[in-house]
């Protein structure tokens, strides 16, 4: 069971808090009823994610690794124009052609984001009953139970990270998401030189070797990180939520704003 929460956390964890950071930061751009282009990004990376699956498991065609570079590269150049458009001048709702180039890239963003994390969780699946004659037992239970325990600390994650950004003040959300955004480059950044010098697409140098297989030791450091901005936020939420008692013309709304206060915090 411990084998398939930290599995699927390690997949599914650093992409939940990167996407809550940033559709804090698209709700606060786009205004309400605005997502979209978020679902459209879903759909296109799910259908993705599940050809591959089917290819991978049925057929010999699909290297993952040339899928990975091919999914990494146009992702790392998305997220570098998300980074660019954040700086957009303050606009609530963004109208125009602001709008639709932000509309674009997060389209773009969450469709290769699930389109690169999702094909794990939905092999790891396919796995449960190796070595198994029936997948009564207690083993497969043991696993079915740590994938979905796995899955459900990264919705909360997500769900988590978004709500704490909501509250931040808009130059607090932007920040935030580029502190994530650039923990993110990073880690695909070393998932591209992994890939590369595995396949001998990039020459290889002694120092080269080094620093990606030390890297690679560390590679936890960048989920730390991640998760160290969602507790950051946190902490700034909650601190900046008073505990003096709000002054309120009765004491029917000074209940309402302290009880307010509470549920934030």
């Amino acid at each position: 069971m411990l084998k398939y929460i930290i599995a699927v956390t390690n997949t599914a964890l650093p992409p939940a808090l990167v996407a809550g950071a940033f559709l804090a930061l698209y709700e606060s751009r786009m205004g309400p009823r605005s997502g979209r282009p978020l679902r459209t990004g879903f759909v296109i990376g799910a259908a993705a994610s599940l050809a591959l699956v089917i290819l991978k498991r049925n057929t010999g065609f699909v290297v993952r690794e040339y899928y990975n570079l091919g999914v990494l590269f146009p992702s790392l150049a998305v997220e570098a124009l998300l980074v660019v458009l954040t700086w957009l001048p303050p606009g609530n709702p963004l109208s125009g052609k602001p709008r639709k180039a932000l509309a674009l890239a997060s389209l773009l963003a969450i469709a290769l984001w699930v389109g690169y994390s999702l094909p794990d969780l939905l092999f790891y699946p396919l796995d449960f009953s190796v070595g198994m004659d029936t997948i009564f037992n207690t083993l497969y239970a043991y696993k079915v139970t740590g994938y979905a325990f796995g899955l459900l600390l990264s919705l909360l994650a997500l769900s988590a990270t978004a709500a704490i950004a909501r509250q931040l003040p808009p130059p607090a959300v932007k920040g935030m998401f580029q502190a994530a955004v650039l923990v993110c480059i990073g880690r695909q950044v070393l998932s591209v030189l992994q890939i590369g010098l595995g396949r001998n697409l990039i020459p290889r140098s002694p120092f080269l070797l080094a620093l990606v297989m030390d890297m690679l030791n560390r590679s936890e450091w960048f989920l730390f990180a991640l998760v160290g901005l969602g507790a950051a936020g946190a902490a700034a939420v909650y601190a900046g939520k008073s505990f003096v008692d709000p002054q309120a013309p009765n004491p029917a709304l000074r209940r309402k704003l302290k009880a307010a206060a509470r549920r934030e915090r």
